[in-house]
């Protein structure tokens, strides 16, 4: 099946950081999934998760 995730920031403006996400169902859920940097919408295909229950977002900090 194909999902969709649109990631909006808010009034933060600027380059957006290295995201990851989950996404749990009641059937399975994904494994992390690491998105591409900059990229406010992302496509991903994946077997059927059943009813979307969750969707975890993290980030990658920059190292100093």
């Amino acid at each position: 099946m194909d999902y969709q995730v649109v990631i909006v920031t808010g009034s933060w403006r600027g380059t957006l950081p290295a995201i990851w996400i989950t996404v749990e169902g009641n059937l399975c859920s994904t494994p992390v999934i690491k998105l591409p940097p900059n990229t406010p919408l992302f496509k991903f295909d994946h077997k059927n998760l059943g009813l979307l229950s969750s969707l975890r977002i993290g980030h990658v900090e920059k190292e100093k």
